[in-house]
């Protein structure tokens, strides 16, 4: 079945955020006849339930077991960036989805034909942007259903290449409870860079994503598709208002140079960890981005059950140590990993050091660890990082006041950064008998003191069931002090520029709320894994 729109093709369309653009249509689903200038969609499939009535797409009409989508005709040529504004209504059904597809993959390939779960969009050599309008409420601590902590349901998926690489819940209300509700404005847009692509949604103009980074996706020539399924009857899906938007054409992306490091290496109970010596450019400044890939896989056959706290390592010619990246193991399942380590790029240069350690009591793992180093632009340049505290400090014990692991630090700004930061890693480890079952278990608010200004948040992670890699054994869908089983644990980065100066200095120093554990010297007790650096930055290099 094929359906005809009315589509206007001009050379700048005014929508929010699009600038520049290359090319822009807009869909008013008006079922008119064919003329000139007009454009086609076609379903995604031959058979379809799926509707035009009253200037709107239905995607759903209400039957049970329904999935429904379209494919756009017109070839989005390789640009800049892209962006799609339109507005949904959904409701009853299990989510809908937008996609950007490789238009270089036939549309009546296997892989597509065969697709149908438009709230979780896994498509080979596509983008998917996923609204997931069912994840019911849990009780069961240890089964694959993730929501134990009833939370709304309504999320944003990003993903990639079959692969889900982000979600999270949507504070804005986008589920409607009827047909007669509003629809909800949304803006989806990516935008290539050195890399990658930063991609962004927004929902009634309040952002979801806003320019998150993600790896390895290199500009194409797109085709895009819409479409919702409902497993249940009486779900709906209306689309009305599609507007398209690409930005300036761009040359295709440079090959990046792959860098090997650790391969294949065992991690076992009698050891640890796994180091390499790693050849990287004598200078990088013409890789704009630097990205690692780190894989946790079987030891055949076996992989350990449990989650474990796992560390990458890096050391500069001195010997002293910095932390690339912290991450923590799944419930008994393989890890594969992108991580942006663009902010040690100082320390990536020449002949280094790599490690990676990760403590098991069981199976353990077998670890690899490479870097695809991306030719291009960057907005700044990292060019000397500074340790500032690294180790384990226990927390709640009178005995081992943390004031003897977090001494003030004195941090100085040279002239010719351009900017400076300061990072900190830190998850929390250790539960029951301890107090509050800290630290894994127990938010604590922490505060970064800079100068006389003081930065505040709570060291707590909500949006673990929404993991990516799930559902796993054991308690994996529970609240966590910074982490989430099977993820990289993600930095807290704050930009002092404005605080510290050119050519001056400040104290700089960390603490957290008070806390005092009843039961210290009880068994395992609680600590946080802490590492944090000041980051040094050029605009050119």
């Amino acid at each position: 079945m094929r359906f005809l729109l009315f589509a206007v093709l001009a050379s700048c369309i005014a929508t929010a955020g699009s600038v520049e653009a290359q090319s822009a249509w807009k869909q008013d689903f008006a079922a008119q006849g064919v003329a000139a200038g007009e454009t086609q969609f076609e379903s995604w499939k031959p058979e379809t339930t799926a509707k035009i009535d009253n200037g709107a797409l239905h995607l759903l009409t209400g039957a049970a077991k329904e999935n429904n989508g379209v494919l756009f005709a017109p070839t989005v040529k390789r640009s800049k960036w892209v962006q799609a504004d339109f507005e949904m209504k959904i409701g009853g059904a299990d989510g809908a989805g937008l996609v950007f597809l490789d238009a270089a993959q036939p549309a009546n390939s296997k892989d597509y034909q065969r697709f149908s779960e438009w709230d979780e969009p896994n498509l080979a050599r596509g983008l998917g942007i996923g609204f997931d309008t069912l994840n019911p409420p849990e009780t069961d601590p240890f089964n694959k259903n993730g929501n134990i902590n009833n939370q709304p349901e309504r999320e944003v998926s990003v993903h990639w290449n079959v692969i889900e690489r982000l979600n999270r819940r949507s504070e804005t209300e986008f589920r409607a409870k009827n047909t007669s509700d509003d629809f909800t404005p949304i803006k989806v847009r990516l935008e290539w860079v050195t890399g990658g692509a930063n991609v962004s949604v927004w929902v009634r103009d309040n952002a979801v994503y806003d320019s998150v980074f993600l790896p390895g996706i290199k500009p194409m020539d797109l085709r895009i598709g819409l479409g919702a399924r409902s497993e249940k009857e009486k779900g709906f899906c209306d689309v009305r208002n599609f507007r398209f938007a690409s930005g300036p054409a761009i040359a295709a992306a440079e090959a990046p140079l792959a860098i090997g490091s650790i391969d294949r290496e065992p991690i076992t109970l009698t050891n640890a960890s796994v180091s390499a010596m790693t050849e990287f450019p004598k200078q990088n400044r013409r890789y704009g981005r630097l990205i690692a890939h780190l894989t946790l896989g079987p030891v055949t056959p076996a992989i350990d059950p449990w989650d474990r706290l796992g560390k990458v390592y890096i050391y500069n010619e001195k010997g002293e140590r910095f932390e690339l990246i912290r991450f923590i193991s799944s419930y008994g399942r393989p890890m594969d990993w992108e991580v942006d380590v663009s902010d040690f790029r100082p320390l990536l240069e020449g002949k280094k050091r790599l490690q990676i350690e990760c403590v098991t009591y069981s199976a353990g793992w077998t670890a690899s660890l490479s870097f695809d180093f991306y030719p291009g632009p960057a907005s700044q340049y990292a060019y000397k990082v500074v340790n500032l505290w690294n180790g384990e400090v226990e927390i709640g014990n009178e005995k081992k006041p943390i004031a003897d692991f977090w001494k003030p630090r004195q941090v100085m700004r040279p002239r010719d950064a351009d900017a400076m930061a300061i990072r900190i890693m830190t998850t929390g480890h250790g539960g029951d008998p301890n107090s509050k079952n800290a630290a894994e278990f127990m938010p604590l608010e922490r505060t970064l003191s800079v100068g006389d200004q003081k930065y505040t948040n709570m060291l707590w992670k909500t949006d673990v069931y929404l993991n990516p890699l799930r559902p796993q054994g054991g308690t994996w869908k529970y609240d966590r002090a910074g982490w989430a089983p099977g993820s990289i644990v993600d930095a807290w980065t704050t930009d002092v520029s404005s605080v510290i100066k050119r050519g001056q200095s400040a104290t700089v120093k960390y603490d957290i709320a008070p806390y005092v554990n009843e039961n210290a010297g009880k068994g395992n007790p609680p600590f946080y894994q802490f590492e944090a650096t000041a980051i040094f930055y050029r605009k050119n290099g």
